[in-house]
């Protein structure tokens, strides 16, 4: 299904201190223009709430920092929301004014910061949004495509545990753009099939929550079938049943280290499941689309979704290396489509 596989790497959930304030290198006055060396990048972040945020901060800023130091980019600028709509918006203006014409927004509502991408594009700012997609038709709008993160991987499941039984589905943060789309995907697989029932569990995307609440489900059912998450909680959920001394059901894999290596210590006694990886450096593609449309290029359809593999117990090697970390919240982290790749594919 894809071949930008071929780098792969692991990247640690370092905390940056911008949760707050403004991170960014070198100084600059306003430019809209798209040469070389006028480009001032923005990451205009809603939430820090998740270890895939954090990585997700520290691919765009390693690739910003190259950026900089080749002449490609004038400086750039990272700013952390609060999970607050009306930060972000202020934010997002402030970075505008002071000379940012590139801006990557992961977005905490998909229509509230609509009104601000338009005003940023009608100042000849080039606006990208990705992870959690803005609706707006403004800005370039960049994800993995949330069909097999979630439909995909919910159909693998379904089709893993015969299509019966009890699915729990662990949920990330209620209401943003991304856990919304991906929970309707998915259920409606389940849907088709009369036999299947569905508790749902917000764990925010946080390991130690999935890990907390599966626990609790456990404890009041323990006749389940297989476990459906959409991020950073499959870890956390195969600890619940570890930690219980329950049989390991079916988990989806979500792109964390600690579950792959989980499930990969289990295939030789017949463990079997599914998954897609998400990694965090899809702001990569983001970032070189933005830039690429701020020079005159124009992307080939809008949204613009990314693919990432299938993984099942038959192609589980292409992406489990030995010596992968056990700490929670980390991720396989393949930048989705290399630059060359990129570019073919999706811009026109």
């Amino acid at each position: 299904m894809m071949r930008a596989f071929r780098r792969l790497c692991v990247i640690p959930a370092i905390c940056l201190a911008v949760a707050a304030g403004l991170a960014g290198c070198g100084s600059g006055g306003s430019s809209t223009s798209g040469d070389k060396g006028s480009i001032v990048l923005g990451l205009s972040n809603s939430s820090v709430t998740s270890s895939f945020r954090g990585i997700m901060i520290n691919s765009f800023k390693a690739e910003a920092d190259k950026l900089q130091s080749s002449g490609q980019i004038k400086k750039y600028v990272i700013q952390n929301a609060g999970d607050s709509v009306s930060t972000q918006i202020q934010q997002m203006h402030d970075m505008v004014q002071s000379g940012v014409n590139v801006l990557v927004v992961d977005a905490q509502s998909a229509t509230g910061l609509n009104a601000e991408i338009a005003r940023d594009v009608a100042q000849g700012v080039t606006v990208v949004t990705t992870d959690n997609l803005a609706s707006s038709d403004k800005s370039i709008n960049v994800e993995i495509d949330p069909k097999i993160i979630a439909a995909d991987t919910a159909q693998g499941l379904a089709d893993t545990i015969g299509h019966k039984g009890h699915v729990v589905m662990l949920e990330g943060i209620a209401g943003t753009p991304v856990n919304e789309d991906r929970n309707n995907l998915a259920k409606q697989v389940f849907a088709k099939y009369p036999d299947i029932t569905v508790s749902e569990v917000n764990v925010d995307w946080n390991p130690a929550t999935a890990k907390q609440k599966m626990a609790q489900v456990l404890a009041q059912n323990s006749d389940i079938a297989g476990v459906w998450d959409q991020g950073d909680s499959a870890g956390g959920a195969a600890n619940a049943f570890i930690s219980a001394g329950k049989p390991l059901p079916p988990i989806v894999f979500d792109g964390t280290t600690d579950f792959l290596n989980v499930w990969h210590d289990r295939v030789a006694q017949g463990y079997k499941t599914v998954g897609a990886p998400q990694p965090p450096a899809v702001v990569v593609d983001a970032l070189w689309l933005g830039i690429k449309v701020h020079q005159g290029a124009k992307v080939s359809s809008n949204p613009v979704l990314l693919k990432t593999p299938v993984i099942t117990n038959d192609n589980l090697d292409t992406i489990w290396t030995k010596g992968l970390t056990n700490e929670p919240g980390q991720f396989v982290n393949p930048v989705p489509v290399p630059q060359a790749e990129l570019f073919q594919s999706y811009l026109s």
